[in-house]
């Protein structure tokens, strides 16, 4: 029970401070569509959309055709992250995707939800 505390805490800390649909350099954080506007999977990866212009210029990588981040099947957490992705669409929950900075296809690395 004190872990799960802690867990709250520190994502009422991360989390709090953030405006709602905001993205910056290192990825978005917010809940539900306010994150992502379009997940898209196709053969390879999976297509997510911010769902502002502001929001899309706020990242620091090169967002395919100008709009998507990627997350690709051959990464090897893929099943976890997309699955957290998907949890955190379909639950409401807060959440933020972390992409890293400067990638060509604005590459997705991890999937932080708080619960």
């Amino acid at each position: 029970m004190r872990k799960l505390r802690g867990l709250s805490i520190a994502c009422a800390l991360f989390f709090g401070g953030t405006a709602y649909g905001s993205c910056n350099s290192f990825g978005c954080i917010s809940t539900g569509d306010e994150v992502l506007s379009s997940v898209y999977p196709t053969l390879g990866r999976v297509y997510l959309e911010p769902p502002s212009a502001a929001d899309k210029a706020a990242l620091n990588c090169t967002l395919v055709s100008g709009h998507y981040m990627t997350l690709e099947k051959s990464y090897d957490n893929f099943d976890a992250v997309y699955s957290t992705i998907l949890t955190a669409l379909s639950t409401g929950t807060r959440f933020q995707v972390r992409i890293a900075e400067g990638s060509t296809n604005c590459r997705v690395v991890y999937v932080r939800m708080c619960i």
